[in-house]
């Protein structure tokens, strides 16, 4: 197990808040999620313990080797797009998805391993969850983060199909419009 300990002098509201929503976090059990086995105050602290994975994450495996390939981006996220469809379908949100919050376990499997879900975060936050997995892939596939200077990422991997800069841009764009795109279908 691993032990987070966060203090909160003069926050009483910022500590309740993490209270709240890493109990959230701890009620929800996937395969794709870090386990939070316990949450309690100690001397005016949040105290998390939870499940401690040994490994990489994501970004540092990007740091370390490059971009990932195509199919290695997919198997990587594949797992944590089930979790934050499995957050969802429980009305919460993540509010917080990186590249280096997706973890590699010893067994290859991904997990997402934030550890607070946002509670209430309705379409507002699932849409937010939508963007951050297309930026986790824009990141995976091209190694550089979705920011200022996005472009396509085809014109910065040959070879990656057009479906790919599609679903990408799709997650990242802006609108909310009238079928935005959702986590299961991602």
């Amino acid at each position: 197990v691993a032990v987070r300990r966060t203090s909160f002098e003069g926050d009483p509201e910022g500590r309740a808040e993490l209270i709240r929503r890493s109990r959230a976090s701890g009620a929800l059990r996937h395969p794709g999620l870090l386990d939070v086995y316990e949450v309690f105050e100690d001397e005016g602290d949040v105290c998390l313990v939870f499940e401690w994975i040994r490994g990489k994450t994501a970004a540092q495996r990007l740091a370390r080797e490059g971009p990932f390939p195509l199919p290695e981006a997919i198997r990587a996220l594949e797992p944590v797009c089930e979790a934050v469809v499995f957050t969802h379908q429980r009305k919460l949100t993540r509010g917080r998805l990186r590249t280096d919050g997706i973890v590699f376990t010893e067994q290859g499997s991904t997990k997402l391993a934030d550890l607070d879900a946002k509670l209430d975060g309705g379409a507002a936050g699932e849409r937010a969850d939508v963007r951050a997995l297309g930026a986790c892939l824009y990141h995976l596939v091209t190694g550089v983060p979705a920011g200022q200077d996005f472009v396509a990422a085809s014109r910065r991997v040959q070879g990656l199909p057009p479906v790919v800069d599609a679903l990408i841009e799709e997650a990242l764009s802006p609108s909310d419009g009238p079928a935005p795109l959702t986590a299961a279908a991602f």
